[in-house]
Formats: structure tokens, sequence, C-alpha cells
């Protein structure tokens, strides 16, 4: 507990993505096990306080980002508003096939699509991966720069103005692949978010899975408990057979 209470201090004192003294150290600075050591930072790394990264060491975790559903805003938008750096690497840019992605746009399977795949970082630190498939005729985006920019405001630019974003979010571990990409050290969580977004005339623009980071990321929720009143009438419609589902 009192490794614990110190880790906490650092944490609160140094900023995000600073390096915290190894296991080895701990012990040595406690008088304890190195196994006690690593109990009080597993109990961090299961509060998301710290992030443990295979081969690098223990590290201040950022501070979770919170989203809430309301207005359909680019990642790189969402960064600046809470007063952070956004940044990509870029890891595809290109046209080909995609027959799952192509038919969610309203394609045909063999359609040729544009294909953008990054990683999306927050202060330079991977927060998500992010797959984007949108129909061939966006192509002239590929010209743009997707490592510092924004994918929807190139969109804006060829005059694809967007209008709504649908989808649903899933969870499942990460993949080797994934963990080195997101810097992780695997098994990791990650929150998955299928989204397709159309424009103001209701034609799909971008069909995109982006895969969250599940320590670095949480999506809020809200819901109410109807009135009486409003139960009633609900229940009216049900027993008539004519509620909208």
């Amino acid at each position: 507990m009192e490794i614990e209470a110190w880790l906490r201090e650092q944490c609160q004192a140094l900023p995000a993505g600073s390096l915290l003294p190894s296991e080895p150290e701990l012990a040595d600075r406690f008088g304890v096990s190195r196994m006690t050591a690593r109990h009080a930072v597993q109990r961090l790394a299961q509060g998301g306080l710290v992030e443990r990264r295979r081969g690098a060491g223990t590290f201040v975790a950022p501070p979770l980002l919170h989203r809430t559903e309301t207005v359909l805003n680019s990642f790189t938008q969402d960064m600046l508003v809470r007063g952070l750096v956004p940044s990509s690497r870029l890891l595809r840019a290109d046209v080909g096939t995609a027959p799952a992605a192509a038919v969610l746009l309203g394609l045909s399977p063999d359609s040729w699509v544009v294909r953008v795949d990054r990683v999306r970082c927050a202060n330079g630190i991977p927060i998500a991966l992010e797959k984007a498939v949108l129909p061939g005729e966006a192509e002239p985006v590929l010209e743009f720069d997707l490592e510092r920019g924004s994918l929807h405001a190139a969109l804006a630019s060829l005059g694809r103005r967007l209008g709504r974003a649908t989808g649903y979010v899933t969870a499942r571990l990460a993949s080797v692949e994934e963990g080195e990409l997101l810097d992780l050290t695997v098994p990791a969580a990650l929150l998955v978010e299928t989204r397709l977004i159309t424009d103001v005339n209701g034609r799909p623009v971008e069909s995109t899975e982006t895969a969250y980071v599940g320590s670095r990321w949480v999506i809020d929720t809200g819901a109410f408990v109807p009135s009486p009143e409003l139960a009633g009438a609900n229940d009216g419609e049900l027993s008539d057979g004519s509620s909208a589902g």
C-alpha cells in the first residue's frame, strides 16, 4: 500500500508518458520483494493510472479521453477541442477493393474504393487504429497530408458535407500487430467502433473501423427513466401492436 501511494503521487506530479521506476528499483527503494513491488504496479495498471510496456517499462498513463454522443467531430477536431495535439501515422493510403466495406457504401463488392489506415495519436500517444474506406470518387483525398491533417477536412474541400454517423461498438483483444502499433503490452482490450458516415444528402461517404485503446478511451452513455404517464402511453402503443421497435 505504501508503494502504491507513492506511485500515485508520482502519477499526479509527472506528465503522461513519464517513465516510472522499475520493479527491481521499487523493491530496493522500499526494502520489499520484487513480487510485492509488482503487485503494487499491477493495481495501478488495473486502475488505468500506469501503462506497462513490454521491454520498455512502466509509464504514467495519459488521462482517459471521454466521448459523448452529440456532434459529429473528426478526430482532429476532437483532440484540438481537448487542448491536445492530434497527429497520425499513415500505414496505408491507396485505391483497391474491399468488398464488405464497398457494400456498406452502397457500391458493388468489386468497386474500387479508397483505403486509408492510420494510427491516431494525441500528444504523440497512440489512441486508436483507424481503417477508413471511401468511394473511389474520393481518390483526390490521397493528395492531402493525412498524417498532420484531417480526412474530413479533405472531404469538405472536395465539396462533401458530412451529415450523420451511425455505428456500434464491440470489444476484443488486440492482436500482436495491433499491440505493436498502439504501443501496448498484449493481452490488451480494444473498443472497436464500426461506423458509417453519410453526407447531408444521405449518400454514404465513409465506412470506418476504429479500434480504440480500452485503457485510454471512454465512451460516455446516458439514459432516463420515463415518467409514469409516458410509460403508460408506451404500454398502450405496444398493446395495440403499433410499436416502432
